[in-house]
């Protein structure tokens, strides 16, 4: 039986996580924005502006001006800024849509190379920010182009799934393959769109992310792509945080194989490699790390989750819990994502290499204000209101 005297220490540890998630999400918003979003990548050390770390900042400050963490005012502030580099960063296709790509050049592809999950994120988090109605014009513009475009490329970019009857949305312009999480991304956000060009394709949207369900290895997740056999925890996220919440009766079966199988004890490990053969596991330079599951084998690398994918994680974890009414199943999501959150903290508190890559940093952004509106959810101060904004 837990005594009071350990309930509380319990207690004032969970204020103090709080507390140091909600000074290291503000820290990061002041940082980003008095950068303007400039920074360098893990793929390219020249500082730039990224659209995918644009759209995830758009998204933190929608979910820290949900949860009351910031005003109206300061949202309106950190936010009005983006949608002049979204402009600026934008790239024509079909006629006068709107895509985005990386900010660089990558795979001796251009620096205006259109690529699928950056153009999702981007007219996701314009939505997220029309749906507050503190900033239009603007937003409301890139959003109808954006649209536009995405509708069109799960209409036309789309190539098909070897092996099944299943056409998938390619990964870029040029990058023809479909990759799995970057597939389900986009069809994601059409599925959750209620009206428009996007909203015309939800109900086939939807009949996809059931067919990429199927696709999904017993007790394993996603392979990246037909061709790849790899398996990493970035974008088992990405996926799974792609299906509406209808969707997914198995949800909680999906999140119990991830963080068993990337679960390195005191870290998170980032990926692994699905093993047709085991004789491919004797070329190890030392004794791997093997899991078998339903007849199916995977070596998981020694190397510890990238900053970015455990933010990911933060996120997915974040936002299951938050539907889980059932206070005790809830307080496990918590306490599980409690401990991603640690390591987030971690790499961001050392200032690692990682935390200076913008892409990287906003994605741990996006997980910590997810997970403070976990926290938050339900909680009140004594005076039976949440603190007040910022």
């Amino acid at each position: 039986m837990i005594d009071k005297e350990e309930s509380d220490v319990g207690s004032s540890a969970k204020k103090g996580l709080a507390a140091r998630l909600k000074h290291q999400a503000l820290d990061l918003v002041d940082r980003y924005h008095g950068a303007q979003g400039i920074g360098p990548d893990a793929y390219s050390a020249t500082p730039s502006s990224h659209p995918m770390a644009d759209a995830k900042f758009l998204l933190s400050l929608v979910a820290l001006l949900n949860t009351k963490i910031i005003s109206p005012q300061k949202f309106v502030q950190y936010a009005a800024p983006v949608a002049p580099r979204l402009e600026s960063a934008r790239i024509n296709v079909f006629g006068s849509g709107a895509a985005w790509g990386l900010g660089f050049g990558f795979r001796n592809l251009p620096v205006h190379e259109p690529y699928l999950i950056t153009s999702a994120l981007v007219v996701e988090a314009l939505s997220a920010v029309i749906a507050t109605g503190l900033l239009d014009l603007d937003f409301e513009s890139l959003h109808e182009d954006g649209t536009r475009a995405l509708a069109s490329w799960l209409q036309y970019w789309v190539q098909p799934y070897p092996d099944k009857a299943l056409a998938l949305p390619q990964y870029s312009e040029h990058l023809r393959e479909p990759v799995i999480n970057t597939a389900a991304y986009a069809l994601g956000v059409a599925a959750r769109s209620g009206s428009g060009p996007l909203g015309h394709q939800a109900a086939e949207a939807r009949e996809k992310l059931s067919m990429i369900a199927e696709l999904r290895i017993r007790g394993i997740g996603w392979q990246y792509s037909a061709s790849s056999k790899v398996v990493d925890l970035m974008h088992q996220c990405y996926t799974i945080n792609a299906f509406p919440p209808d969707m997914c009766p198995m949800i909680d079966e999906w999140h119990a194989d991830l963080v068993s199988l990337f679960d390195g004890g005191i870290n998170y490990l980032d990926a692994c490699t699905l093993i047709t053969d085991e004789s491919e596991l004797a070329s190890s330079y030392e004794l791997p790390i093997v899991r078998r599951m339903d007849g199916r084998c995977v070596r998981v690398e020694r190397k510890p989750a990238r900053l970015w994918s455990l933010g990911e994680l933060l996120l997915s974890l974040s936002r299951r819990g938050g539907l889980i009414e059932d206070e005790l199943r809830r307080s496990q999501w918590k306490r599980t994502a409690n401990r991603v959150a640690i390591h987030v903290l971690e790499l961001l508190d050392t200032h690692s290499e990682e935390a200076g890559f913008v892409r990287h940093s906003m994605h741990g952004l996006h997980g910590i204000v997810e997970l403070l509106a976990l926290h938050r959810s339900g909680m009140r101060a004594s005076d039976g209101r949440l603190d007040e904004a910022l």
